[in-house]
């Protein structure tokens, strides 16, 4: 994964502004996170909204740093923005 983040940044599609292991460690830790409320069927979480929120935060980590705010999706409605 860190790869991937590397290549883009390399290609401009991502910011450079954060350590492309550590994004990696955050992604896999954030997945791993919304894996548990889904394995006990938490009504509020469904596997789209856990993804909606897993790509929301990768892409507040990995924008460009010119990328106006109000092309960043917000979390889902369920998250509070938190």
């Amino acid at each position: 994964m860190a790869e991937v983040v590397r290549r883009g940044i390399e290609l401009g599609t991502f910011g450079g502004t954060y350590d492309p292991d550590k994004v990696a460690v955050l992604t896999i830790g954030a997945v791993d996170g919304m894996s548990i409320p889904l394995s006990v069927a938490d009504p509020e979480i469904t596997p789209a909204s856990a993804a909606q929120d897993v790509m929301a935060a990768l892409r507040e980590r990995l924008r460009r740093a010119a990328e106006p705010e109000a092309q960043r999706p917000a979390l889902s409605a369920r998250s509070g923005g938190a």
